[in-house]
């Protein structure tokens, strides 16, 4: 889904993996067939599509137990046409695997006010930070369901950045002359820094814990200037497991430089996910979603997604939201290592119990 999102794009990238794939497993539970299997597909799991959707529930209700130092809170809904035939099987299943709430609307005599109904909850859940996230025309009278995902992380870090150490300096985007951005500065105690000198990448690694260790921001920085899209071709789930199995697992000063951004971004993911082969479902003749009301009458019209950070001296904010709208037819002690991000860099937000990644994202130049 990053190099999806990535490839077209020449700037900033942020999204949350885990609240597209809870969304999607949401779908993915009323879904037979080969709507089914190119589901299950995008995620290389082994397990069949049911068994898929309810590990993705098991996973939720993981991530939505209390996290020791952070607010980390995820909720899902599901927003149905209230006279359309769910099949109670199907509800049940959402109820019980996601804990979602069931808000049924009139979507065929007021889309616009169902509409607004749904992004006022969207807004609520992410404490404000996610708006509109539902845009004008993504719903209409043959809308039959929405279902929604939101994820809201706040973390304080475990050692704070000092306001009085940011300062104004270079840093080096993909092209053109460098551009003033904030850079933070701290002299970390961390067990978790990595240096890979070997394969395609030279990168730095640096995992900052939030207080209470249940999360962390990991940073992988490439040696080189322009070492971002080398990363991002070499970026693979083995690969970086093998990155991060490098980290040290001890107590390392480091000197760190990062810089203080905000991000914000809106993306419709139709077409992202219609290249990792997820097909039928978005085709009203051969969509399968005859476990959510017994008929095949259904296909999925839109997958929105929405995400937004602020990363700062005190610890990090984010929010998400992902819609899926269905329609009817109709190591040793050493010199204390520099990290200094002055320059693109991928980056992303891991809870630590599961290893689940709760936001993904690249930032290759200050924004705003």
């Amino acid at each position: 889904m990053y190099r999806q999102l990535a490839t077209p794009m020449a700037g900033n990238v942020f999204f949350s993996p885990s609240s597209i794939s809870t969304a999607l497993g949401m779908v993915l539970a009323g879904a037979r067939g080969e709507t089914a299997a190119q589901m299950a597909a995008p995620f290389h799991a082994s397990l069949g599509a049911p068994e898929l959707a309810s590990a993705l529930g098991v996973l939720h209700q993981a991530l939505a137990k209390p996290h020791a130092g952070l607010d980390l809170e995820v909720a899902n809904s599901l927003w149905p046409q209230d006279n359309h035939p769910f099949l109670p099987e199907y509800l049940s299943t959402i109820k019980d695997n996601f804990d979602s709430a069931v808000y049924p609307l009139n979507f065929v005599a007021d889309p616009a006010a169902a509409r607004g109904r749904i992004n006022a909850w969207i807004t609520q859940q992410t404490k404000g930070k996610i708006t509109d996230a539902l845009p004008a025309g993504s719903v209409g009278p043959l809308t039959r369901l929405v279902l929604v995902n939101t994820i809201y992380f706040k973390g304080t870090w475990f050692q704070p950045f000092s306001p009085n150490l940011t300062a104004p300096a270079p840093f080096h985007v993909l092209a053109g002359a460098p551009v003033a951005a904030p850079l933070m500065h701290l002299k970390a105690e961390v067990t978790s820094y990595g240096d890979v000198a070997d394969g395609p990448v030279p990168m730095q690694i640096l995992s900052l814990p939030y207080r209470g260790f249940s999360a962390s921001l990991v940073v992988l920085l490439p040696r080189a200037n322009d070492g971002l899209a080398a990363l991002e071709k070499n970026l693979t789930a083995k690969n970086l497991a093998g990155w991060l199995s490098q980290l040290s697992q001890g107590p390392r000063t480091v000197d760190v430089y990062l810089p203080k951004f905000k991000l914000s971004e809106r993306y419709q993911l139709n077409d992202a996910l219609t290249a990792l082969g997820m097909t039928d479902a978005f085709d009203p003749a051969a969509a399968n979603f005859t476990d959510m009301d017994g008929a095949r009458d259904l296909f999925v019209s839109l997958v929105a997604h929405q995400a937004v950070l602020d990363v700062n001296e005190t610890g990090t904010e984010a929010a998400a939201a992902t819609e899926g709208v269905m329609a009817g037819a109709a190591e040793e002690l050493a010199p204390t290592p520099v990290f200094r991000a002055d320059h693109p860099f991928l980056f992303f937000i891991r809870d630590e119990a599961t290893g689940t990644v709760l936001f993904l994202g690249r930032y290759v130049a200050p924004s705003g």
